[in-house]
């Protein structure tokens, strides 16, 4: 009976351990709580009275801290100075060398400052003081017609279902594909409006719309939001993917039941699906700015390196909302395009 007793004792001991033990590893993975951070009111960098600055359409900043900005109204490129001194104004409208129809885009490579016109399909290349350099074409499936500059004559593109894909680089200098990447849906050659109209208001996802991306690179990753699903995916260079999350931003059901009872209102068109207005990368950890909501400030929310949510940046509340935005890493500020006509800056805390 002693010796029973002594190895049913030991069991006991045994499982009470073993329960410790689990309950302690499930408290180390709990998850850290979420930041919440507030941005002071934004100051004004360049509007029309300073800068004679109608629409920004587009804002990047250079590691000299100089501010680039497309007004799309204009079609021309405004380069800014930390002090937010003009410091030169270079492009017009037209087809020619250095010229623009629709810039949509700012990306710096090969030591240039690359405009991306998505009527024109071509990258403009200029030098960090404004001159033209030249330009080339590019192709790509996807309606937005966006492209991801990895080095010069190679991007990331939309490859919008085809073989299964959801994108593609492109090398034009060795005329080489790469696919990567699995699609939300099949490729669109024809659309058929009513039926897609009926689909998103059935709380269904279009077709034309399944494999809309946000696309970002950042030193050896490439980065996509999948646009109509709130889904975020990390890509190494080769293809490969490191990561896929969904991600629960604070306003995705209010936008996406505005979306649905908007489409109802309008007739031969569809609004497309999305939730974020602009997305940077910063040390491989993931910005995302918001779209506005009736009634609730814009937010920026972190993503970290793994996936998952980190902090949340909530934005003044005002009428006007902002539509692009960059970072200034070196001065911890942070630039916007908005809707008033405005690029404005304020403090950030990475």
């Amino acid at each position: 009976m002693k010796t029973l007793y002594s190895n049913n004792t030991y069991l006991l001991l045994l499982l009470s351990f073993l329960l410790i033990s689990c309950d302690s590893g499930k408290k180390e993975q709990k998850k850290p709580e979420i930041q919440q951070i507030k941005i002071d009111q934004p100051e004004v960098a360049a509007n029309f009275d300073s800068h004679g600055l109608v629409q920004p359409s587009a804002i990047n900043v250079m590691e000299n801290g100089n501010v680039v900005t497309i007004d799309g109204s204009r079609k021309e490129v405004l380069i800014l100075k930390p002090n937010g001194e003009l410091k030169s104004k270079f492009g017009r409208e037209g087809k020619g060398p250095g010229e623009f129809v629709m810039p949509l885009d700012i990306q710096f490579v090969g030591n240039a400052i690359n405009i991306i016109d998505v009527n024109q399909y071509k990258v403009i290349k200029f030098d960090n003081e404004g001159s033209f350099i030249d330009s080339y074409s590019y192709e790509t499936k996807s309606a937005k017609r966006n492209i991801v500059l990895l080095a010069d004559q190679t991007y990331v593109s939309n490859a919008s279902g085809l073989n299964n894909h959801l994108l593609e680089i492109v090398n034009l200098t060795n005329d080489s594909t790469l696919y990567f990447g699995e699609a939300k849906g099949e490729p669109v050659e024809v659309v058929d409006l009513q039926k897609e109209i009926k689909a998103l208001s059935n709380r269904e996802i279009p077709s034309i719309f399944k494999n809309f991306t946000t696309l970002f690179h950042e030193n050896e990753f490439i980065y996509a939001f999948l646009d109509s699903y709130s889904e975020l995916r990390k890509y190494s260079l080769s293809g490969d993917l490191i990561w896929e999350k969904s991600i629960e931003l604070p306003y995705n059901e209010e936008i996406f039941d505005s979306l649905v009872e908007a489409n109802k209102g309008i007739q031969g068109r569809l609004i497309a699906i999305t939730y974020i207005y602009d997305l940077n990368v910063v040390n491989e950890s993931v910005y995302l700015l918001t779209k506005k909501t009736k009634d609730k400030p814009q937010l920026i929310v972190k993503i970290d390196s793994n996936g998952d949510t980190d902090s949340i940046y909530t934005l003044p509340d005002s009428e006007s909302y902002f539509t692009g935005f960059a970072f200034d890493k070196e001065r911890e500020l942070v630039y916007f395009t908005s809707t008033d006509g405005e690029i404005v800056k304020a403090v950030f805390k990475f």
